[in-house]
């Protein structure tokens, strides 16, 4: 499904309402703008963390640990440092 909104000269919008029930949002609760390359998520902050580890352990590798996400994760970010700045220098 497919929204547009408008923003205003103070730099709001409306959030669809078919989106806020969709995420459990309404008036007053807060959301947060992650920005992921050339797109932004509306994550909202209303719900407890295990709401996104539930949707995350569907992808968990079995007895993976933590500190194994974490090394992969430091391994990929070096990689790309890596690999940007041999790019850098090739330029």
């Amino acid at each position: 499904m497919d929204y547009t909104s408008r923003i205003t000269s103070k730099g709001q919008t409306t959030i669809p309402s078919d989106i806020r029930a969709k995420l459990g949002v309404g008036s007053g609760d807060t959301i947060r703008y992650v920005l992921s390359g050339d797109r932004a998520y509306i994550v909202p902050r209303n719900r407890p963390a295990s709401v996104i580890f539930d949707v995350l352990a569907r992808y968990a590798i079995p007895d993976t640990t933590i500190a194994d996400y974490r090394n992969a994760a430091e391994d990929e970010a070096a990689e790309r440092v890596r690999v940007g700045n041999s790019e850098d220098s090739a330029a």
